[in-house]
């Protein structure tokens, strides 16, 4: 029964007598999840649990060859409704508008990641993967108006009962980001420490140059302090001999 009402069950014709069931599941797998196959003569069916996901196989695989024959892809008359209109082909292509997703939950599946992806808009591709202990996902969106949308509805919000965060492929982001500044801070300090020697070296030569100034000044003042000192003993000495004579004449006339 479909998760929406819709048709879930499509028709694959001109199949190769040599298709068996495991061929249309290695096909048909890559879009959802497949509840049942059933191969007739030259033709057969696949019904999946989502319409979505039949909506995505015939897109993708009507038109593509399996075992030398192209096969006719399209929905099961004895269905409902298509879900969806017509769009460009999945099978097999890849696109450019690509979503990386953090903070998994251990129990999340491409195809829960899918479901999820889908709430803002047409969905190519999910896969997911444990990285270090941590699960991550992808999302491949088919236009890029979609994987802007994406990053503003889906980012930090909850799958699984768990906030996930969502991050153009392309550019990079969160811990890749903080990898690349590293180099940055360690150049920083490095320019510091550079200018941090070169400061102490010159602060060193004034102080040395302080230093001998201040012996050369600290000299010349022992010099002309001994220059006074001398200079008021010759005086002193002159006084006293002056006294000397004077006691003499007082002495020579008593």
């Amino acid at each position: 029964m479909s998760r929406r009402g819709g048709n879930c069950k499509v028709y694959v014709g001109n199949l190769s007598s040599r298709v068996d069931e495991r061929d249309i599941e290695d096909v048909f797998n890559y879009y959802g999840e497949i509840r049942r196959i059933d191969i007739k003569n030259g033709f057969g069916f696949v019904e999946f649990y989502d319409d979505r996901d039949a909506d995505d196989a015939i897109n993708g695989e009507d038109g593509k060859e399996l075992r030398g024959r192209r096969m006719h892809v399209e929905p099961s008359r004895g269905g409902g409704d298509r879900g969806r209109g017509g769009g460009a082909g999945y099978g097999g292509k890849r696109y450019k508008w690509r979503l990386r997703v953090e903070g998994l939950d251990s129990r999340t599946s491409w195809q829960d990641l899918k479901d999820f992806a889908r709430k803002a808009g047409e969905v190519a591709f999910t896969d997911v993967q444990s990285n270090r202990g941590k699960k991550e996902g992808v999302i491949e969106y088919t236009n890029e108006d979609d994987m802007v949308y994406a990053l503003k509805k889906l980012d930090d919000t909850k799958l699984d009962g768990v906030y996930v965060r969502l991050y153009e492929e392309n550019k990079g982001g969160g811990r890749s980001e903080s990898r690349s500044r590293s180099p940055k801070r360690k150049d920083k300090r490095s320019r510091s420490r550079s200018r941090s020697r070169s400061g102490s070296g010159s602060r060193s030569r004034d102080r040395d140059e302080k230093d001998d100034r201040d012996k050369d000044r600290d000299d010349k003042e022992k010099d002309e302090g001994k220059s006074r000192d001398d200079e008021k003993e010759d005086r002193s000495k002159e006084k006293d001999d002056g006294d000397d004579q004077d006691e003499e004449r007082r002495r020579g006339d008593e």
